[in-house]
């Protein structure tokens, strides 16, 4: 299995799911979804595709497995990676450098796919600096997701800890497309 990170916004439409950045095929136990858009290079290109399992026997997570999820409020689905499972230990981390505050899960830092470490803006991290400051340990069937992007994205640094009830299902399998162009992606 390959991991990675992805960010891709999917929509809900009156067909069922339909995706802003991919589409969408229903295969056995899952979906593929084939990816449109640049969020994700170097890692996930356009025109690649993801399978995602949506067995209910998948739903005990690990660190760095790659889920799609809905958080409350949205009808929008997000693909995201998780970063810290249920007991993990973690923390804000400030960096004032930068004005800018780091995520401590067991005492290491995080970091993205290319090995930069996360560092989300001040104002960005308020949301879930106030989740840091109730839970020292991530509780029971709630996780800490994030996209790749060492700012920050659309994941955990502006909704907080999703519970698991909210994650539908785990990327398992990453077929790439061949590329023309590298600087397209």
């Amino acid at each position: 299995m390959l991991v990675i990170s992805l960010f891709l916004l999917l929509s809900l439409d009156r067909h069922g799911l339909i995706a802003n950045d991919i589409n969408h095929n229903l295969k056995g136990s899952g979906y593929y979804y084939t990816v449109r858009g640049t969020s994700l290079a170097p890692l996930i290109h356009d025109g690649d595709k993801v399978f995602v399992s949506q067995s209910h026997t998948d739903r005990f997570f690990s660190t760095d497995d790659v889920v799609i999820c809905n958080f409350k409020g949205n009808v929008d689905l997000l693909i995201k990676i998780i970063k810290a499972i249920p007991g993990d230990r973690w923390q804000l981390v400030e960096k004032p450098e930068n004005d800018t505050v780091a995520i401590s899960v067991n005492g290491s830092l995080l970091r993205n796919s290319e090995g930069a470490y996360y560092q989300i803006p001040r104002p960005k991290a308020r949301l879930l600096q106030l989740y840091a400051d109730e839970y020292a340990t991530i509780p029971k069937d709630t996780y800490l997701l994030l996209g790749d992007r060492p700012e920050g994205s659309l994941d955990s640094t502006r909704f907080g800890l999703v519970h698991r009830s909210q994650i539908i299902g785990k990327v398992s399998v990453v077929e790439q497309c061949i590329h023309k162009d590298e600087n397209s992606r």
